[in-house]
């Protein structure tokens, strides 16, 4: 096994929250994208962090975070980015993007969580553009978040539109969650309401309670019918767990 310890100096940081395999996004290797989300209500480290490492074996089977490629530390306290990670797939180029959802996020549009999409090349790294997706007449948006991507291959698979992977933002509360065309997201500028810019809109079943933080996947096929589907789940200390399955 492969040790990446979290940085001693951030000892409420949650290193290792969400773990995530990128693909190819640096040559030659695979990438692999951790977390820190901090501790919700920590005293520190609660604007949260997402780290970039390329495939190496290490030293002594270890990987000082100091060696992470790249970085991105959240704009403010309580933010918690990272708290969801999600393969995005090639949304901008032909390099994958990075979804993080981060429910607690009270400084985006409506103040109730978003979903940013990070892209950038092998010399910029995956963090070096950022775009920020809201969902009016929701909270904690971003609990939940599905992308195209396959995690850890070069994969990528569309639920809508052209072969462009596409982006489900789901919040903890509310009634509705958003698919967003994939295709057409490097032209929807910085900030994103999905509630008016989705491309298809879904309302959770009556019975369904809020979906649990972190449950979307994305499914190559489940149905046979030869198209992509995905699945989110409500599962929590609190209900006996659904699964939902959307073909």
């Amino acid at each position: 096994a492969i040790v990446i310890d979290g940085d001693p100096a951030l000892t409420d940081a949650a290193f290792g929250g969400r773990v995530l395999g990128l693909g190819h996004f640096y040559t030659g290797s695979t990438t692999l994208i951790v977390s820190a989300p901090g501790f919700v209500g920590a005293p520190s480290s609660t604007e949260g962090r997402i780290y970039a490492f390329h495939g190496q074996a290490g030293t002594s089977g270890a990987i000082s975070v100091a060696s992470a490629d790249k970085v991105v530390v959240g704009a403010a306290t309580g933010l918690r980015i990272g708290a969801v990670l999600a393969d995005l797939g090639p949304i901008v180029s032909a390099l994958p993007s990075v979804g993080s959802g981060n429910p607690n996020d009270t400084s985006a549009p409506v103040g109730a969580g978003s979903v940013y999409a990070f892209s950038g090349n092998t010399t910029t790294g995956p963090f070096a553009s950022e775009q920020t997706f809201y969902l009016t007449g929701a909270s904690l948006t971003g609990s939940g978040l599905v992308g195209g991507g396959i995690p850890g291959r070069d994969v990528s698979v569309s639920l809508i539109g052209n072969s462009t992977p596409d982006l489900v933002v789901l919040p903890r509360n509310g009634t509705t969650f958003g698919i967003v065309d994939g295709a057409k997201i490097s032209a929807l500028g910085g900030s994103i309401d999905v509630a008016a810019k989705a491309d298809v809109l879904l309302t959770f079943p009556a019975a369904f309670s809020p979906p649990a933080t972190g449950s979307g996947s994305i499914l190559t096929d489940v149905d046979g019918d030869g198209y992509p589907d995905f699945a989110i789940s409500n599962g929590s200390s609190t209900v006996a767990g659904e699964t939902l399955v959307y073909w």
